[in-house]
């Protein structure tokens, strides 16, 4: 059995990482300058890069094969092909969450004393560093503050604020953004292409756009679906993978809530869930689009804010230029109270509905206060 999609289209030079750029500018610097901390905090979501950039890294500061002053790791040689397979005994990985005592750090701190087996330095990667106890935040701050010169740590964390002030402020600190929804999509396409699969148009954005920012996450999708279809993966399969409604009909119900169609919403929702689409999906998308009008009231479609098309951005724009601020602010406050009441309420359906109708209640209730605002200037 091969490896999976992640491992197998796993970035092994640093102009290969998706979405990072300030990280990967950052840290090419470092690298043609030749100078390296002696230890580096990557903070970001789940699937962002973070282990695929310590591998990069740690490849860098040890291969023998590479030319001085540049980013790039031969990638060929031994070393580089163990440190990317997790099988270099100098670069040494370790799970937080599962290697979170004093003995564990006692252990790092035990073997960083000892010269290099093979390499010319060592590289110590902690995953989920946040999970480790206080007392082996501790014995780790004493390693971290006089490290031997050839040894470098890489912590890597999804929740940086659970990380002690101190080790953050020995550590040079990165900060990973979720991957944009059009940089994931068009890696999933090459991934895609490489793989013999075919997908429709809007898949792979549909695709990234579950996957939230995670590459990792995004490319087991596509795994998944494709071993699931047979030929090409159409939107319409996807959509039925996922649970999920197509962007199409998610804006159709936007535009009926802003032209007060109550009847239409009710059998749009009755549609979807027919369809199998999770309720609780149902809403988010809904609540997507009105934040993104909002987005676009507020700072202008002209933003890296909107990830949307061309289509998207002018519907979006059109729909900003008929609602004010307020409304949308209440219509936001509107989805909060629904999302916990969902959680909590045996009838999910019924508060679905009920949200949605209230949508159209708020904007029904600002257009009277306009119209008598009107009468009352006349």
């Amino acid at each position: 059995m091969g490896e999976n999609f992640y491992n197998t289209w796993r970035p092994i030079q640093l102009k290969d990482i998706v979405g990072q750029e300030t990280v990967v500018k950052s840290l090419t610097k470092e690298a043609e300058q030749d100078k390296f901390s002696h230890a580096y905090l990557f903070a970001g979501s789940f699937g962002s890069g973070k282990t695929s950039i310590a591998r990069i890294l740690a490849t860098i500061l040890t291969c023998a094969t590479r030319k001085p002053n540049t980013p790039m790791s031969c990638g060929r040689c031994r070393s580089c092909i163990g440190i990317h397979n997790g099988q270099c005994a100098d670069v040494l990985e370790l799970d937080g969450a599962s290697n979170r005592g004093i003995d564990d750090i006692r252990h790092i701190k035990e073997s960083v004393y000892y010269a290099p087996q093979e390499l010319s330095k060592k590289v110590i990667i902690i995953d989920e560093c946040h999970k480790l106890t206080s007392e082996a935040f501790t014995a780790l701050l004493k390693i971290i503050e006089e490290p031997p010169p050839y040894v470098h740590f890489i912590l890597c964390t999804t929740d940086y604020r659970k990380v002690p002030k101190p080790i953050i402020s020995r550590c040079q600190r990165f900060n990973f953004v979720k991957i944009p929804s059009k940089l994931m999509a068009e890696r999933l396409a090459k991934v895609a292409e490489r793989e013999k699969i075919k997908l429709s148009d809007g898949v792979a954005l549909a695709i990234s756009r579950v996957a939230d920012g995670s590459l990792r996450d995004g490319l087991g999708f596509l795994e998944q679906i494709a071993a699931s279809s047979s030929g090409e993966v159409t939107m319409e399969a996807a959509m039925h993978f996922f649970g999920m409604a197509e962007r199409r009909v998610i804006y159709e119900m936007a535009g009926m809530i802003l032209d007060r169609n109550i009847s239409g919403v009710l059998y749009k929702v009755n549609e979807l869930i027919v369809a199998s689409v999770d309720i609780k999906t149902i809403l988010i998308d809904i609540s997507e689009v009105f934040r993104n009008v909002f987005l676009a009231k507020t700072v202008g479609t002209d933003t890296h804010l909107l990830d949307l098309n061309k289509d998207e951005l002018d519907l979006i724009a059109s729909w900003a230029a008929k609602l004010s601020t307020g409304s949308l602010l209440r219509i936001a406050s509107s989805f909060s109270k629904i999302e916990k009441e969902i959680t909590f309420n045996i009838n999910e359906r019924w508060i679905l509905e009920a949200a949605l109708v209230n949508c159209i209640l708020i904007l029904n209730a600002e257009e009277k206060v306009s119209d008598s605002s009107a009468v009352a200037n006349r």
